[in-house]
């Protein structure tokens, strides 16, 4: 149980930005669409696969550059603020609300500033003083407070592509503690730099695929190919406790209850390894499922399946075994908008959000090795994975069909 007695955490609000966009309905639009926004970044000219920030996205960070002092801040940093503002708006809180804590992350952190005003140095010999204070990774939860005048606690994770999960099982910590009374909680990345895809391209995972669908989460194993590709973007989420009663009560507030969480790690023998077994990840999901709070098995997996052939397989092997016989629905959103490491399972459980409240979800539209089972989804779980052999696993449900079956 990751609540208090008798409250469980909610999701009141959530923004986002990301490759399909910045507002609700023109996100919710673009995966009803399956509208993949692929463009190219250049390397040592070469073109390679990327997902960029919608227009809709990028017109918000340009609104956000027009005032003087957040021009100096990095692009993921915008994109936090930017996401935060919609989840604060989005769950009614107002505006001299106090006792909100933040909790954001990020794998890259700063990457793009900083590689900027390395570049500088190595060219001038000089360093800005604006280096050190807006490359720190604490400016992804620090602006926020600082943009929503905020008198909270705010820390930041990064723990790889589990970031965002932690970040969110962290603050349901605070606020079961009362250390917090709500919460913003998620990731943001900005990692589209030339150095960034070189370090993918050095480790043999970033795709060659030309055609529409350059990044195949699980079709790697069909093709026998990585395909890999980096994305952009943040997700924020606003979180509270509540009982039961006040879940009822607010059921038009409520996007989803917060059933289990799991986090894992398991021994590596390479900074990049994952077992085949994928143990890591077989240990996060059988610990989320176990703190769940009613008995019925999650209808829908969000993978973190990046499209390379040993996390997919890996991935695909924990999902056998924790699962068995009753194989949930295996769905990715990576094929759609990159991988967008430390925000990519954040943006996976914005994915989640809409399908709780009824959206068809999107199919994939290339060969998979194995076959989903249509299900009316109810309650998933979203995976993610990374680096140094860590992972995490969060479960969520329907507010309405958690009060159904609550044990």
């Amino acid at each position: 149980m990751i609540a208090g007695k008798d409250k469980y955490p909610v999701i009141t609000g959530f923004g986002s930005l990301s490759a399909l966009g910045a507002g609700k309905d023109e996100v919710r639009e673009n995966y009803r669409e399956a509208l993949l926004n692929a463009s190219y970044i250049t390397v040592a000219e070469i073109a390679y696969s990327c997902c960029r920030l919608a227009d809709s996205a990028e017109a918000e960070l340009e609104q956000l550059l027009s005032i003087r002092d957040y021009r100096r801040l990095d692009r993921s940093v915008l994109m936090a603020v930017a996401a935060a503002r919609k989840a604060f708006v989005d769950a009614g809180w107002d505006s001299g609300r106090t006792g909100v804590a933040v909790s954001l992350g990020s794998s890259r952190g700063a990457t793009g500033l900083f590689e900027a005003y390395h570049e500088n140095f190595l060219k001038s010999g000089r360093v800005s003083p604006y280096a050190s204070p807006t490359t720190t990774c604490g400016n992804l939860s620090s602006r926020v407070v600082q943009d929503l005048n905020l008198d909270g606690p705010a820390f930041e994770h990064s723990m790889t592509c589990s970031t965002a999960l932690y970040a969110i099982a962290n603050c349901c910590a605070w606020l079961k503690s009362g250390m917090a009374e709500v919460a913003l909680a998620g990731g943001a990345e900005a990692a589209l730099t030339p150095f960034t895809v070189s370090q993918m391209e050095a480790l043999g995972i970033y795709s060659k695929i030309e055609d529409e669908w350059p990044c195949r989460p699980f079709g790697s194993l069909c093709i026998n190919q990585n395909t890999f590709i980096l994305g952009e973007g943040a997700a924020v989420f606003a979180l509270e406790l509540m009982t039961a009663d006040e879940v009822a009560d607010q059921l038009g507030r409520v996007y989803a209850v917060i059933e289990g969480f799991g986090g894992s790690s398991e021994k590596i023998s390479g900074h990049t390894d994952i077992s085949s077994a994928g143990n890591t990840l077989q240990n996060s999901m059988k610990k989320a499922l176990q703190s769940m709070q009613t008995i019925n098995m999650p209808d829908a997996v969000i993978a973190h399946a990046p499209g390379t052939i040993n996390g997919d397989s890996a991935e695909l092997a924990a999902v056998r075994n924790v699962f068995n016989g009753n194989i949930p629905l295996l769905l990715s959103n990576k094929w759609l908008i990159g991988h967008a490491f430390g925000a990519s399972a954040a943006l996976s459980l914005e994915y989640a959000l809409y399908l709780l409240s009824g959206d068809k979800y999107a199919d994939f539209p290339y060969d998979l090795p194995f076959k989903n089972i249509n299900r009316n989804i109810h309650k998933l779980m979203v995976n993610a994975t990374g680096f140094g052999g860590i992972s995490a696993s969060l479960v969520v449900s329907q507010p309405e069909f958690f009060l159904e079956n609550i044990k």
